[in-house]
């Protein structure tokens, strides 16, 4: 019997069943998405099995002689790595190395359930069943590998307390920088579309901001800094205003400028002593993450695109760690 033409072409265009699209992992062939590289024939989990990193933004990055795209942010980047070191994988590039089918991948920080990133997503065969925040993944790796040694525990711990650093950062150096859009979209994803209307680009910009001081519990540890919140008809009316930090209003600007000196102190002093432990601390598995996080700190902090910095200036007078940081992050 002959299906009518009309049905047959309704079922050829709708069929009953679809299948998912087979990614060419050979390169990396979605702009959003950076395949980690196998290292060798080892990896440490099934084949069906897979992980999704989630971050804000991810860019190619030349570290020593090694062209590599890396997380633009401190966390995911420490997160990035401990991925590698666990799993027996290299980070994503463009080369024709054989890819693994776990990734790296841009979101925006609305696509987490707490706003915030990075998050981990685990499944199988392509599908994500399981939702790892950042705070159960920090969790994670304490409990993994710092429950037996207390020095490196409180190491670890510190490590972990500069995303507090971080964000202050995000909130005094760069909205006082000469170009704060063009910085915080080399940090964090923004719509092509948003990013074609100036006016469109301020007001997320703005919003991102204002979310940032809510991340790991920020504001609330800091509430002391944030009395004197504005309306958003007066972030408005400040549009064309250079200074974020004035246009936002979120704090204030003297008390909070101050306590983040007295942050760029302690981790001034934390530099040299974590430095001295690492040199005399034999090799184990507690060193190799204290390594990495390090590392990624000071990556993320002497990366930033923005001049005439506070923190630029400090990690200028440490070249070694600098030098330290890309050697950490070059191993993988």
């Amino acid at each position: 019997m002959k299906v009518p033409e009309p049905i047959r072409v309704v079922f050829d265009t709708f069929p009953l069943r679809t299948y998912a699209p087979v990614l060419d992992k050979s390169t990396q062939n979605d702009e959003h998405i950076f395949f980690f590289s196998k290292k060798g024939d080892s990896s440490t989990t099934k084949e069906s099995e897979c992980f999704h990193l989630g971050v804000h933004k991810v860019n190619k990055s030349l570290v020593m002689d090694k062209m590599v795209f890396l997380p633009s942010d401190p966390v995911g980047l420490a997160d990035c790595l401990i991925l590698c070191h666990r799993h027996n994988l290299l980070l994503p590039r463009d080369t024709k190395d054989e890819k693994s089918v776990h990734s790296i991948t841009e979101l925006s920080y609305l696509a987490s359930p707490d706003n915030e990133l990075p998050i981990l997503l685990e499944g199988k065969d392509a599908v994500a069943s399981k939702i790892v925040s950042s705070g159960e993944i920090s969790k994670s790796v304490s409990n993994n590998y710092f429950s037996k040694n207390s020095q490196a525990f409180f190491i670890n711990d510190y490590l972990d307390s500069l995303v507090d650093l971080w964000i202050f950062i995000l909130l005094v150096d760069i909205p006082q920088s000469h170009n704060p859009c063009s910085t915080y979209s080399s940090l964090f994803y923004q719509d092509d579309q948003v990013k074609q209307s100036d006016s469109l680009l301020y007001l997320t910009t703005l919003k991102l901001i204002g979310e940032m001081a809510n991340w790991n519990f920020f504001k609330k540890r800091y509430s002391y800094l944030f009395q004197q919140e504005k309306s958003i008809y007066s972030t408005i009316s400040r549009i064309n205003k250079s200074n974020f930090l004035k246009a936002f209003a979120v704090c204030n600007e003297t008390a909070f400028e101050k306590v983040y000196f007295e942050k760029l102190m302690d981790f001034e002093r934390f530099l040299s002593m974590v430095m001295k432990y690492l040199e005399q601390e034999q090799e184990s598995e507690a060193k190799t993450i204290i390594e990495i996080k390090l590392a990624s700190f000071c990556f993320a902090f002497s990366s930033l695109k923005c001049q005439n910095t506070h923190i630029e200036r400090l990690m200028k007078k440490y070249p070694e760690v600098i030098e330290f940081s890309e050697r950490i992050i070059s191993r993988y």
